[in-house]
């Protein structure tokens, strides 16, 4: 599956995957942690660098997502998130690519409790790799 998150221009990237809940018990019994699964997750979202074109490698490898010769999708672990969907009738998953310098946002489906301009609230969102993005995007009701 191909993703923007590879790209030297990408700023930042999260990912989402999705299992089912057969695959969520047993992911669950041998990783209780919701942190080791985004770990583990994490530790194969990678590519080596020497399968990137040579004229793209040094910009790769000086890049702050380049550790041990790989180049990883996700700043850190923190860049993914799993959620459980589905039934039982299937043992699927999928990772959704999420678009590069975009960060997801959750709200509750409840629009009673959405805010009255429909847009989250806060004073802007710090990722784990330090960086810091503010403002919103009135016309998707998404932080940027």
């Amino acid at each position: 599956m191909g993703s923007n998150n590879m790209d030297k221009g990408s700023t930042f990237a999260h990912q989402l995957v999705a299992i089912n809940p057969i695959w969520a018990e047993k992911i669950a019994a041998a990783y209780p942690r919701m942190e080791d699964v985004q770990e583990r997750l994490y530790s194969f979202a990678h590519i080596e660098s020497e399968r990137f074109p040579v004229t793209l490698r040094p910009v790769l490898e000086n890049g702050r997502r380049f550790h041990d010769g790989r180049v990883y999708l996700m700043d850190s672990p923190e860049d993914v998130s799993v959620i459980v969907n589905g039934g039982t009738g299937n043992l699927h998953a999928t990772m959704l690519p999420e678009m590069s310098n975009l960060l997801p946002v959750t709200r509750s489906l409840e629009q009673s409790t959405w805010p009255d301009d429909n847009r989250p609230h806060g004073q802007g969102i710090t990722m784990s790799s330090g960086h810091r993005y503010e403002g919103t995007s009135k016309s998707h009701g998404m932080a940027r």
